[in-house]
């Protein structure tokens, strides 16, 4: 606030001012702020994600900026926050749904949305090639430390998804499309170029709707109708449908869906 009495037309004072206020409960306040940013740089596209996420608007996906800028910052304390302060349960959610299959090697892994390699880490003796995509260096780094991956790529997923050659026994997705929003072109790409039939694991926060929802935290919840319609359209099977407790937030547990699904 003081800065504005400086420099008033800043808009980066302003999205810095709403972000403040919406991290502390004053969404109101918050919305007001991201308004002003966006008139002053109406390219400000991390103002205008958060901006509509206070106003109830929806979109198909965040902006990588938003991505970029909330990962990098968040890579080095990740783990540390995630594991030990949120209880976050999806990676070893996802090796208990495959615990049948883990006597056995389960072949090649993507891990879509890698960050710092905690699936890997949950499935670092159960396959015979991982692969982790992440658009956050930060988070590359970070997983590299691990020595699990035999590949790590700097990439967004539907731009890697159109690009890359796909040759994979499971796609998996760890609180990944939390940051997606709609679905359809991830899960048409994996089944339309993917060389062989598959498997696709991954997490959701669960909505009660008919689609799927961007949260006012800014996130994308998504509704089972939603994951049901979208696998009878592009013919995906469910193999899995289990509820979780994806982690801790505002001291209660976030009611998710953890999916296998057969491609």
């Amino acid at each position: 606030e003081k800065a504005l009495l400086f420099n008033p037309e800043n808009a980066e004072t302003y999205y810095l001012l709403g972000l403040n206020f919406k991290n502390i409960g004053f969404l109101k306040k918050g919305a007001e702020n991201f308004k002003k940013c966006l008139k002053i740089n109406a390219n400000h596209k991390t103002a205008l994600h958060l901006y509509n996420s206070l106003l109830g608007h929806n979109s198909k996906k965040p902006p990588d900026e938003y991505i970029i800028g909330l990962f990098d910052f968040y890579a080095e304390n990740f783990e540390k926050s995630l594991i030990d302060n949120l209880d976050y349960r999806v990676p070893k959610e996802i090796k208990h749904l495959l615990s049948k299959k883990l006597k056995k090697s389960l072949g090649s892994i993507l891990d879509l949305g890698c960050g710092t390699g905690l699936v890997g880490l949950e499935l670092k003796n159960n396959f015979s090639y991982l692969e982790g995509i992440d658009l956050s260096k930060a988070m590359i780094e970070e997983a590299k430390q691990k020595k699990i991956y035999n590949k790590l790529v700097q990439s967004e997923i539907i731009h890697y998804l159109k690009n890359y050659d796909l040759n994979f026994d499971y796609f998996i997705a760890a609180d990944v499309f939390i940051y997606v929003g709609d679905l359809f072109e991830v899960f048409k790409l994996i089944k339309d170029r993917n060389t062989k039939s598959g498997n696709l694991i991954f997490s959701i926060e669960k909505n009660l709707n008919d689609n799927y929802h961007l949260e006012k935290n800014g996130r994308y919840s998504h509704s089972q109708n939603y994951i049901k319609n979208l696998c009878k359209k592009l013919h995906f099977a469910i193999v899995n449908e289990k509820k979780i407790n994806i982690r801790k937030g505002n001291n209660n547990y976030i009611n998710g869906l953890l999916y296998n699904l057969k491609f």
